[in-house]
């Protein structure tokens, strides 16, 4: 059994994952579409909007998963638990 501080932080780590995959798939798809623009019978640049399409997709759902994870913490250990501000709250810091 893992603390709610442990939990809230790989539930953290998910969450950066979800945002750098949405980003990172933003940007290829955005590039791919200028190369399209450009020559529309390019297929790499078809090709890294597909796989750019998909990261978008894998970073919301990672997203998501944080989403429902935190509720899920939450609601098992009460609002804030394993946060900072829940630990100083009650040291007293």
């Amino acid at each position: 059994m893992t603390s709610p501080v442990q939990r809230r932080l790989a539930i953290g780590q998910e969450r950066t994952f979800g945002v750098s995959m949405l980003v990172i798939g933003v940007l290829l798809a955005a590039v791919s579409a200028v190369r399209v623009v450009e020559d529309p019978s390019a297929v790499w640049s078809w090709t890294v909007g597909c796989l750019a399409i998909l990261q978008i997709a894998t970073g919301i759902h990672a997203i998501r998963k944080h989403r429902r994870d935190v509720a899920e913490l939450e609601r098992e250990h009460g609002v804030g638990a394993g946060s900072d501000a829940e630990i100083r709250r009650r040291h007293g810091l």
